[in-house]
């Protein structure tokens, strides 16, 4: 068989074993990924926001020089409100407008809210911070009829927070509970005996209110 015949190779000839195979354990960044697809429910990226919200406001002006005599500072009446925004992953901002309307006089605001979202699954926390413009209306002659002008305006910190639950991954229902910290200046000028009487003052007040919200989201 050696003479030009076939021989058996010599021990140790053949092929390398196979490397022996560990587990693989994902990175930080995969487990990450995972978890976060996981927890997305389907819903895919958020860009735009739209809602709308209804309930009830507690709001006192403070100093009762800012309205009509022998009427409250203070009460409890429904509001409505709207928003709209950019978002960016956990991050919303973006203007929003509400108006309260109480038995002597009205609220309303326009700020600016930016948001903070935590997404777990279909339902998502959130807490907000925002600040803007504020504005009290009153009745048509509330200040009787020697009044020619009368304003009272400033500005509001709101903080607040809610929850939101997406039956979809474009609408959401929820709540919201926000409180605000008015700063509002008081001018009336009033003619009397053909002089005017500029009056200004100042008050601090405040607002809480809670309500239901519905939101669209692309």
């Amino acid at each position: 068989m050696r003479s030009g015949g076939l021989a058996p190779p010599p021990p140790g000839s053949g092929p390398p074993p196979p490397a022996p195979t560990y587990p693989t354990y994902p990175s930080a960044a995969q487990r990450q990924l995972e978890e976060a697809e996981h927890s997305d429910s389907g819903r895919g990226l958020e860009f735009l926001y739209f809602n709308v919200a209804g309930g009830g406001e507690f709001a006192s002006l403070g100093d009762l020089q800012v309205v009509p005599p022998g009427a409250e500072s203070s009460g409890f009446g429904p509001y409505f409100s709207a928003g709209a925004g950019l978002r960016l992953l956990f991050l919303t901002v973006g203007p929003s407008f509400r108006y309260a309307t109480f038995s002597d006089w009205n609220l309303w605001t326009l700020n600016l809210d930016l948001g903070w979202h935590i997404p777990l699954g279909s339902l998502e926390p959130y807490a907000m911070l925002g600040g803007g413009f504020a504005k009290v209306g009153y009745r048509e002659g509330a200040f009787g009829p020697s009044t020619t002008d009368v304003s009272t305006s400033g500005f509001d910190i709101r903080i607040g927070g809610g929850v939101d639950y997406y039956l979809s991954s474009v609408f959401s229902v929820g709540a919201a509970l926000q409180g605000d910290l008015l700063r509002l200046s008081h001018s009336q000028a009033s003619g009397r005996t053909g002089i005017v009487v500029n009056q200004q003052t100042t008050t601090v007040g405040f607002v809480v209110t809670g309500g239901a919200v519905v939101g669209l989201h692309f």
